[in-house]
């Protein structure tokens, strides 16, 4: 099993999270929209895994952003050769884990209604289907699925 940590992401870490955002989006944010999310440190956070061998490479990250007591995960994203070894899973729990100490009831997120292994893993968490976004993915014209996590 892979060793990875997990703590918050800096806006020095902006390039290495565009880096990956690339490799697993066909419409990415650019660097800019990544670092402004980084700044936002009174309404949200990033979390960021990366591996224990002391390299710099991020393995996946988490964005959320929040106002009051309800919160929405921004992006979610695991490197292509990462995946299925719990990253995405340990990234989810510990955003869970930090909203709730922060006094959020709601999680909110939109999925691809395709992306079946995504939707799983939000499941195994608490997350249940609440509505639809009709051609929400300007890239594909896929629909979205709008989940929430009760805390």
């Amino acid at each position: 099993m892979l060793d990875f940590a997990m703590e918050k992401a800096s806006p020095a870490d902006a390039s290495l999270l565009y880096e990956l955002e690339t490799s697993c989006f066909t419409l990415p944010w650019s660097q800019q929209s990544l670092s402004l999310l980084l700044e936002q440190e009174e309404r949200g956070f990033c979390l960021k895994a990366s591996p224990c061998d002391g390299s710099s490479r991020i393995l996946g990250y988490v964005g959320f952003l929040f106002v009051l007591d309800e919160g929405e995960i921004t992006k979610i994203a695991v490197a292509p050769d990462f995946r299925k070894q719990g990253i995405g899973s340990a990234l989810l729990h510990q955003l869970i884990s930090l909203a709730a100490a922060q006094g959020i009831s709601a999680i909110h997120l939109e999925v691809s209604t395709n992306n079946k292994t995504a939707i799983s893993l939000y499941e195994k968490n608490g997350f249940r289907i609440v509505g639809k976004r009709k051609n929400y993915y300007a890239d594909t014209g896929e629909d979205a699925m709008i989940m929430t996590k009760e805390i």
